[in-house]
Parts: C-alpha cells; structure tokens; sequence
C-alpha cells in the first residue's frame, strides 16, 4: 500500500482531512499484528468523539476495512480511514530526507504503548461488575459488565472493553468517568475476571489471531489433529516439559523455560538507521495475551513475562532489518532502549545512539477557566523550547521526549475530556472538586500555572486576627476575617461538616477547604452561636467563662493573630499552673492531702476566683469529699455571709455529717432531715451555720422554701442522681440561688451525653447552649456518626471545668484490683426452665412491643439465671449460681478475708443471708429500707471486723461507703452499666485499702449475663468520649436492639 493507493480510496476531502487529523497527532494506540500475508491494524483516530478505525491489508492489495464513526455506517468511508491508513504507510517527506519505513514506526508505537510510565493510581482501584442473564433451555448464561468506581457504567462492547485493556487505552465513559485501561488499576478480583475473559477470546488465546471466537475447526484432511490455544497449551507445555517431544519434520523438541538470546546491530545511513535484529536461529513465535513461545534450534522455549513485554515487540514485525529516520532516533533512544537495556547485546560501533539520547522534558500545565469548565493545555518544555500538546512541528535541534509526553498527554485524559484543541472538565462542582484534590497529582507530575482569570476565581483570605479581653466576668471579643465575608462563616461551617474539599461563594469563587483560618473562625462563629449582627460588627460581647474554650480553640492556629489582654493571660496562667497556685490550704483542716487532692482543691479555688461551677469527677475513692471541705473550709458562714448547701443522696447525709466533723471540725454543719415540720425548724435555725446537708428528694419536696434563700456555694454529691433534665429533683436544683457551684461525681456520664449537659447546664447555664442546640452540635454527631471535629468540640469546651484522675494515675502505692469472670454452668433442669422462659418471652412479646415490656422480660431472665427460686415460688430444683456464691464466700471467710456481695435484687441478698446464716457465716445486710443511723452503724462495725461478708443492694450501697476492711467484691449479677458496678467495686478500692483487691463477677454460662458482660466489654463509659472513647447505655438501646438480646 502507498500514498497514491491510499488517495485513490477517498474523496478529496477525506483525504484532505485525514492527512490534517494525521498531521495533527489524532492517531493513536496504532497496533498491528501479521498473520500469514495478512497485516491487520488497528488504531484510534479522535474526531469529534474517538473511533476506532480497522483494516486488513491482503494479498494483492485488496483491503478490509472498518470504522465506528456514523459517516463510515452511512458510505463506507470517512476522514478516519483516511488518516489511519496515513499513518500506517507514512506521509512522504518534503524533503530528500527519508522517513522511517512502516516496521519501524509500527514497532516504535508499540513501545509507546508499553514502556509509558505509570500512571499515579486512584485512591481506589476500578471496580468491575458482572450481571448475569439467564440462558434458554440447556444454554450457558451470558452476562454484561460494570465498570467504575463508586459509580459503575456499562460496558457497551466487551470486545473494545478487552482492546482497551490489552492497549492500556483512556476511554470516556460519560460525564462522570474517565478511565484508564491499565491492568494494575483494577482490584484483584476484576483482575482475574479481565484475564479469565482474554482467555475465551481467540485474539488473545493465540497471537496474531483476529478471531474473536475460541473454538477451532481443522479441515477435513487434519481431522487428525487438534490445536491447543491459550491456558490449554500452557496446562499441556506444564505436562510435558519433564521430557523430549516428538516435532514432525525434524528432530525431538526439549521444553523448557527460557528467553532467546537477540542481538541488535545499529548503522548510520542517510541520515538515519539500520537496526539489524538477530537470534541464533530463526525462531517462530506464538502464544497469547500472558504467555509468549519460541520455536527453533530443537527446543520449544517458554519466555519471561519480561521478554514479552520488552523484547518481543522488537521481533514482532518478523522483519531483520528496519530503517529508522533521524526524527525517529531521539524516541527509539527514549523508549526502546531502557526497555532492552541488560536483556540484548547492541552493537553500535559508530556510537550513533549517544547523540541521539532525549532531552529533558518539562511538563507544563497551563489551566482556565471559562464560565463553568475548567481548561488545561499540556506544553512540553525544552530548555529553551516550548511545544504545545497539539503542534505537530519538530523545532530544529530539540530531540523530543514521545515517551514523556504521550505519558502526560494519557494522564490528562484520565482527568479531563479532549474537544478538538483543548482539554476540558465540565461544571463548575467538577471544576472545584479537581482545584482542591486532584489538583496535587499534576503538582507531582509537572509545573502548574493558573491564568488570571482563574486565580480569580479562587479566595485567599489576608491573615485574620481575633482580640479577647476580660474584665467584669465578660469576655469582650474582637474579630477580622481578612476579606472573607463574615456573614459566610455559618455556611462555610456547613461545608466543613458535609467534608467538602471547597466552600463556594455566592459570587462564584470558591475556598479551599485545607484547615484555613477561615475556617477555625467559622467553628469558633458557630460553637459561641455568633449572630449574623456581631458577626458584621466584628465584635462580640461574651460570658466569661468561654475564654478558656477560645484560648484552647486559638492557641497554635496558623494564619490567625490572637491578642489577649493581661486580664485573660493572668486567667489562662492560673489554670495551667494549679500546683503553683497562691491558695493556701484553710487552718484547722484535720487531714494531709495528698498532692493531686491539693491540685483539686487550687482548681476549686482557682474556678471560685473567677465565678465558673465546676465538676469535680475523680475515679471513685481519691478523696472527693475530702477535696471539697477543704473548699467550704475556706468560705464558713462568717466568711461568705450566707450558709453552703450540700446535696447528696439520702443515704449519705450522716456520712457527709461524719466527713466535716472528722477533717473540718471548725465547721458548723447542719443536716436538713425529719418531716417537714422539723426540717422547716432546722432551716430557720440554720443561718448561722457554715454548711447544710440535705438530700435531693428533700430539696425537691421543699424547693420553694429553698428557692426564697440565699446560699454561697451549692455542691451536689454523687450529682448523676439529677442527670436526667426532666425530673423534678433536677428542676429543683436549678432553682437554688447560690454564688458559687460545684458538683462532685465519679460518673458525670452513665448513659447519655444529654447527661453532662444537665450537669453544666446546673453549673453554667447556657455553657453547653440549650439541650437542643447541644444535641445537634455535639450529641447526635457524636453518636451517630463518630464525628472526630464533634468529639474535639467537646473537649475543648469540657476538660477547663472537668477535672477527673484515676487511681492508677495518682496512686501508685494503692495495692493492685484483679477481676475474674466466673463462669457457672446451669443444670440440666435450670437450662430447661431457663430456655423455656426464653421462648415464652419471645413468644409473648413479638416484634412491635416497648422498651419497658421488653426490659421487664429481661429482668425475669436474670432473676432465673440468680435463682429460678426467685420467680418461681414453688422452685425446690437446683440452684446452681447460688451454691457456687456460698461456696466461695464459705472459703473466702474460713481465709479470714471480709466480703462485699453485690445483687440488684434483695430478695436475692434475702437467700444468700439465709445460706450464710447456716453456714454460721457473720453478715450484715444493706438495703434502701435500712435507716440511715443503722447504716453508718454497719458500716463502723464491718470496717472493725464485725463480719466477713457484706450483702448490699447495688443502688442502696453503690456509693458513698467507704469499707476497706474488705479485700474481696463479689458482684452476683451484672448490671448494664459496666460504671455502677465499678463504683459498687471502689467501696473497697479506695484510700486506705492495704490489700490486695479481688474482684469476681458471677456469670451464669450461655445467658443472658453473657450478652451483658459482652455489652459492658464493648461499650466503655460514655465519659471517655470526651477523651476519646465512646459507649451508649441500656437505656439508649432501641426496642429492636434490646429485643435481639433476648432472642440471642
């Protein structure tokens, strides 16, 4: 085939065109394969869309030929015939210097093909999806493809599918989808699927085939023989490599795996090149699209996946000789070359090759944008020279890099979509999306220029700066945005939390959302709840108590200036530096504290000196109560003018009593108990007394008496009692008129984060915002999404005025606490029984019932797993759980260890008293019912050694005891919250205790105690959230999570 046959098949203006598209560089991944006298090419022309262009050229010049292009269905010709037929044979030169002859270029584009770099990876490989399609009668099933990433798009034609793959071609999907067809880039298992359908494909099951179909029909004269293709022929190269094969025609074949050694000759001529190709015999090559065979010389030779990719394409042409032109030296020098180097000998006497080395490329990207698409335009740079992607001239002198630029030009593609001479990304989302992420990838690639016009386009604020001053208990702030429009703050914030990469203004330019400082405004707009007013005024007037949350937010942000006056840094100061602080600690305190109980008692002066509440919430059993009478200590009646008012469980009035007689004797304390009529009588007589001790049911029946006084300091002990914001006792607390605030708690938070908010909003009201603002800012994001930002929200605006150690922080002498689970094994008639209950429950309750119906059915099974007895009132079986108890109460006590037995139930502690009564087994009993004196009465005599085993309610006497004569905790039955039990535990595991402490928890083997055990493992105190951690309580369960325990 020549010029003027190439002519002859078109009109003129086809002609003319293909000859512009060809010199235009619109022919690409050009692939041809000799079969027999036939020579088949494949390529891609890119018009106004890309076609695919195919033609055969047989012998005696006749022509088969093909093009996916509407003209060519209509006329059986067109433009891109034309410039792929160009390209195939070559333009003729105008000049007397010869071009390089049509192996050579065929070989050359194969290597372009091949040896192009790879391309940076997606974040996530391509996905490639099969949908089956059911078969008629005894067919196979056929199926379609997938393809994408989040979003698949099918696969219009398989066999162009596998094309694309096999040329690793980039091919526009749609508007979403651009994609590289690289092998690499798919997940494994498309991979594998990718290969498995290249092996059904002739084409690739045997080289230079351009049959589609697998199946092969030898004539009638070879009916005596079979052909093998693809894994067939490498399952039987496997089978019989271990020995000589017998070869028709010549002597036998030995099998073996090996490459052929070739051998490249190079000559100067005419300006241009030989390349000589030799091996030591002529070989024949055959194979498919993963494995590559060499027949000659007596062996059958099975060759590298290397040799494959790199050297085959050299012996493809089936040509010895090739003629390179000068113009083509600088690409074989770049792409062939490195591909051959250390795998063939190159004999180049003449040093030809030297001169012809690439030169260093620079690649360029020159980005646009017009209304809402985005343009790129790739220049390739050469010391002094600049190429454009789309100029076809060759400047004299400069030995261009093809490999590098075909490389950029497949790595643009991958991103944008070509439209005639510019590259193009539609929609303004699509625009931004690209400026803020993928951006970076043509960062790494090359050098990256915006125009005006889009520099434009995007905001880059001038540094910010905010002011804050206190005086008065008011917190004055100051704020410029730099140029960013204040009144945008609030919708920037609702960018950063939908995880954008950008904000887009109303004016059409848009922020790059990368941690500006703009953004750290915008968070610090919303958690102070800043009006669009002081916004646009740039200042705000604030309670004091948010500048401690403003420093932590400001402190060490990039692009803001932060200036505080010597009011706050004074403030700031005295928080970071308590072990420092000036407080002395009250005369005539009757205790030494310890060092973090002095650090506790600064940080509740240091709160006091600036009128902030506080929650005082050390590990149960550092010595709250001791840290906070040193802090009343400080402000008697006579200091403050007005008595302070304790809060505290009932159960705990006579303790608090004992507590301030025993380490503040100097105090006058009363306690506000009796019926009303004689707790009216002790608050009249209570003014002159420095603290009042109360319960919060008394608080709660009397609170319009309370609400007409007027205390210093309120402090309410064991405070999860009011965490709940509806209840009454709660209401009721906030009604106090006090100065000052603390709370006292080992569990601020047992359930909910709606909890912690009751807290402060007793302490602080309007800290944490109202209860709807707190749980859409930080409670539902918390939960429900794990909102990282959320979580460090919180903290922030928490840990100022939370103060919480832990025992194996601050007290390394205290002896350790091992815990056993002490798995008991029902018997066959209380499994019975149990299960029985099970499926009576399930039966009963169905799938529509309420958390309570739920809940109540829950009870009854752990009641049967304590004691069947317990349920049943005729029960004379086994008793399993409450043998294995006693029994290791009985050997506990004959060891002389004291005992602290913990059950949700007293009628269980009722049985338990009863067993350890037969057995002569000194106990005391501790339940709601029993009067206050009685308890701190038991609770003296324990501690004396009165008994060996404690039986206690867990709710009656989970708090506010201290029993250290104890060294062993049995819980008999676990409760839901993993923190009730741990504070039960810490009656013992407290100051003061010298032993070694054992903890044993009482699970009856393959219950519902398991589920619960598993519940507390999974889920750690809700409190931890603040510092990282998370959990949700029973009573946060859904009905359909509760009732899925039952059925487990």
């Amino acid at each position: 085939m020549d010029l003027n046959q190439v002519k002859s098949l078109f009109t003129a203006t086809d002609f003319e065109r293909g000859m512009e598209y060809y010199r235009k560089g619109r022919v690409t991944d050009m692939q041809c394969t000799k079969a027999g006298p036939e020579t088949n090419v494949s390529c891609t022309v890119r018009g106004s869309k890309r076609y695919t262009v195919r033609f055969t050229e047989m012998a005696e010049g006749r022509l088969r030929i093909s093009c996916t292009c509407p003209r060519y269905a209509d006329v059986g010709r067109c433009k891109h015939l034309a410039a792929a037929m160009i390209a195939y044979i070559g333009e003729p030169p105008h000049e007397s210097v010869p071009g390089s002859d049509s192996c050579a270029r065929w070989m050359l584009q194969r290597y372009l093909q091949i040896t192009q770099e790879s391309i940076e990876p997606s974040q996530q490989p391509v996905r490639l999806r099969a949908m089956l399609r059911a078969g008629y009668g005894a067919e196979y099933p056929s199926f379609s493809l997938r393809v994408g990433y989040d979003r698949l798009y099918s696969v219009q034609n398989i066999r162009e599918f596998l094309d694309n793959v096999s040329q690793r071609r980039t091919v526009v999907y749609g508007k979403g989808l651009t994609l590289e067809h690289n092998l690499e880039l798919f997940e494994p298992k498309a991979q594998a699927m990718i290969r498995l359908l290249m092996n059904e494909c002739g084409r690739y099951r045997a080289l230079g085939s351009s049959s589609y179909h697998t199946g092969y029909e030898p004539p009638d004269y070879r009916k005596n023989e079979i052909t093998l293709t693809g894994d067939s022929f490498d399952r039987w190269f496997d089978l019989l490599s271990d020995a000589p094969v017998d070869c028709a025609g010549s002597e036998p074949l030995t099998l073996t795996q090996a490459d052929p050694q070739v051998r490249l000759q190079i000559a100067e001529e005419g300006g241009g090149a030989w390349l000589t190709v030799q091996t030591p015999c002529r070989y024949r090559f055959f194979g498919s699209y993963r494995s590559l065979y060499a027949l000659g010389g007596g062996k059958l030779l099975r060759c590298s996946g290397e040799f494959r990719e790199k050297i085959y394409p050299l012996l493809e042409a089936k040509q010895q000789t090739m003629y390179l032109a000068r113009k083509d030296l600088p690409t074989f020098c770049g792409c062939v070359l490195p591909a051959l180097d250390g795998q063939v000998e190159i004999e180049d006497p003449q040093n030809l090759l030297q001169n012809y080395i690439p030169d260093s490329c620079t690649v360029c990207f020159y980005f646009d944008m017009e209304q809402d698409t985005l343009l790129v335009k790739p220049v390739f740079r050469y010391d002094t020279h600049s190429i454009a992607f789309d100029d076809s001239s060759e400047p004299d002198g400069v030995r261009q890099n093809k490999k590098e630029e075909r490389a950029a030009l497949l790595f643009v593609r991958r991103y944008f979509q070509q439209q005639e001479q510019q590259f193009v990304l539609q929609g303004e989302d699509a625009a931004y999306d690209f400026l803020t992420g993928s951006i970076d990838a043509f960062r790494r690639r090359g050098e990256v220029y915006f125009s005006d016009r889009l520099n434009r386009k995007r905001l880059q604020p001038a540094p910010t700066s905010v002011g804050l001053s206190v005086s008065d208990g008011l917190l004055t702030l100051t704020l410029d945005t730099g140029g960013y429009p204040p009144e945008e703050l609030s919708e920037l914030y609702r960018s950063m939390l939908l995880r954008r990469k950008y904000h887009r203004l109303p004016d059409g330019r848009y922020l790059e959302l990368n941690g500006s400082s703009c953004e750290k405004l915008a968070e610090m707009a919303q958690m102070l709840q800043l009006t669009g007013r002081e916004l646009a005024r740039g200042k705000a007037t604030l309670p004091a108590y948010r500048a401690l949350y403003l420093d932590e937010l400001l402190s060490g942000s990039d692009g803001i200036q932060v200036s505080r006056d010597s009011q706050l840094r004074s403030m700031i100061r005295n928080f970071k530096t308590l072990s420092e602080s000036d407080y002395a600690l009250p005369s005539g305190l009757n205790a030494q504290l310890r060092s973090y109980q002095q650090i506790g008692y600064q940080w509740l002066k240091t709160l006091e000196g600036y009128g902030f509440g506080g929650i005082l919430a050390d590990e149960m059993g550092l010595g709250k109560t001791l840290q906070m009478i040193a802090f009343l200590a400080t402000v008697p009646q006579k200091t403050a003018g007005v008595p302070n008012l304790v809060i505290c469980p009932a159960s705990l009035i006579y303790n608090w009593g004992d507590e301030l007689q025993k380490f503040a004797p100097q105090l006058r304390y009363q306690l506000i108990l009796g019926n009303a009529a004689e707790r009216e009588r002790l608050r009249a007589a209570g003014a002159e007394y420095d603290v009042w001790v109360t319960s919060y049911e008394l608080v709660r029946q009397d609170i319009d008496a309370y609400a007409k006084l007027q205390f210093y300091c309120c402090v309410l002990d064991e405070a999860q009692h009011i965490k709940n914001a509806a209840t009454l006792a709660s209401k009721a607390v906030k009604r106090l008129s006090c100065r000052q605030r603390f709370v006292l708690t080992g569990t601020p938070i047992e359930n909910r984060l709606s909890e912690l908010w009751n807290l402060f909003d007793f302490l602080m009201p309007g800290y944490l915002y109202t209860n709807h603002a707190f749980r859409e800012k930080l409670e539902k994001p918390i939960l429900k999404s794990k909102n990282p930002d959320a979580v460090s929200q919180l903290r922030r605006l928490v840990q100022p005025f939370l103060l919480r150690r832990l025992k194996k922080d601050v007290l390394k002498e205290l002896p350790p606490k091992e815990e056993y689970v002490r798995k008991i094994s029902l018997s066959e008639d209380e499994q019975k029984l149990y299960y029985a209950c099970v499926q009576a429950a399930v039966a009963d309750l169905g799938d529509e019932q309420g958390k309570l119906q739920i809940l109540a059915a829950l009870t009854r099974l752990r009641q049967v797993c304590c004691d069947p007895g317990l349920c049943f009132e005729n029960y004379e079986g086994p008793t399993s759980k409450l043998d294995a108890c006693v029994e290791l109460c009985e050997a506990m006590a004959e060891n002389g260890h004291q005992i602290l037995l913990f059950s949700q139930f007293t009628s269980m502690l009722d049985r338990l008293r009863e067993r350890l009564d037969a057995l002569h087994i000194s106990n005391f009993t501790l339940q709601g019912s029993t009067p206050k004196e009685k308890r701190a009465a038991m609770v003296k005599a324990f501690n004396a050694g009165s008994a060996s085993v404690f039986l206690i309610s867990l709710k009656a006497g989970g708090m506010g005891l201290n029993l250290t004569a104890a060294d062993i905790v049995i819980h008999y039955d676990p409760w839901w919250n993993q923190a009730a039990q741990d504070q039960a535990t810490d009656r013992a595991h407290r100051i003061g205790q010298q032993a070694h402490v054992q903890v044993y928890k009482l699970i009856a083997k393959d219950t519902i105690e398991e589920r619960i055990l598993e519940l507390q493992n999974r889920k750690l105190a809700l409190l931890d959230t603040i510092s990282g951690c998370e959990e949700a309580g029973i009573l946060n369960m859904s009905s359909e999570e509760l009732l899925s325990l039952l059925k487990s």
